[in-house]
């Protein structure tokens, strides 16, 4: 009888530790990766297994999206030349990663890296700093130049998390795409 109870026990537990532990297996075998629109379609974003769209991200984002088991997220603001305050890539690459920079409490830059993206001109910095929150993050801040729009792709993480995925993050932030360019 008492071995009974102790299997019918250790039986319940086990059940229980699945039931708690199910959503987490299921999230961490999760591989949505595919690609993510914006405008109407026009703008896209080739995601890797394991990433998927975050709307908890800033609001003024385009796309948002993100790997949360690797803590690794990345934001797309979309902004028409026409209404920008800065008209050459330089320029509003200075002025957007002036306005990121202020939102910290400390923080420095590597770059520029003048790269391209599809066919599009582009300036990428790396952005370390420290929130006010006091978390210790780096950023790679992309800007991108089409015809119409300058797109700031701006991926983060918490600086060990950066380092284990600035690769993925590039490349994720290299994937951006205007119809298909």
């Amino acid at each position: 009888m008492k071995n009974s109870k102790s299997i019918i026990i250790g039986i319940s537990l086990l059940v229980l530790a699945g039931a708690i532990a199910w959503p987490y297996l299921q999230f961490d075998k999760s591989e949505e990766g595919g690609r993510v629109s914006a405008l109407d379609g026009r703008l896209s974003l080739d995601l890797p297994p394991g990433w998927k769209t975050v709307e908890s991200l800033n609001p003024l984002a385009n796309l948002k999206v993100g790997d949360p088991i690797a803590d690794v997220y990345l934001i797309v603001v979309s902004e028409k030349k026409s209404e920008a305050t800065e008209s050459t890539l330089a320029g509003y690459s200075r002025a957007v990663r002036e306005r990121l920079k202020a939102s910290l409490k400390s923080s420095s830059e590597r770059g520029p890296w003048n790269i391209s993206v599809g066919s599009h001109r582009a300036m990428r910095y790396e952005i370390p700093g420290v929130s006010q929150d006091g978390m210790d993050l780096i950023y790679l801040h992309t800007v991108v130049e089409t015809p119409e729009y300058f797109h700031q792709v701006v991926g983060w993480a918490e600086a060990p998390n950066y380092l284990r995925n600035q690769n993925k993050l590039r490349k994720v932030s290299d994937g951006l795409r205007e119809d298909g360019r």
